[in-house]
């Protein structure tokens, strides 16, 4: 029942267009278990996850946040790589190094 107040869930299966995921596994404004739960209902022919430590955090990790935003806006003005979606790329996390 928590899921039927995350909006999202409700529109997950009706995207269309190419969809970046970002789910920060430890996050107490958005569970990442609800994320995970859109993620499952996605239906979009090209989707990419992104999964990340931490997010909405003081944690040092947060800033793994600031380099999921750069390519998503990279993605808005320079277009989607070709190979976006594929089942190589699908799920990728995203480690502090």
């Amino acid at each position: 029942n928590t899921l039927n107040y995350f909006d999202t869930l409700h529109f997950a299966a009706r995207a269309r267009a190419p969809t970046l995921i970002g789910i920060g596994l430890d996050d107490a404004v958005v569970p990442s278990r609800s994320v995970i739960a859109v993620t499952n209902h996605m239906s979009a022919p090209r989707f990419e996850v992104r999964i990340l430590p931490v997010a909405h955090s003081d944690d040092p990790r947060e800033s793994l946040w600031k380099e999921f935003d750069d390519e998503w806006l990279d993605f808005t003005t320079n277009g989607l790589p070709e190979d976006f979606g594929d089942e190589a790329r699908q799920v990728q996390t995203t480690e502090a190094g």
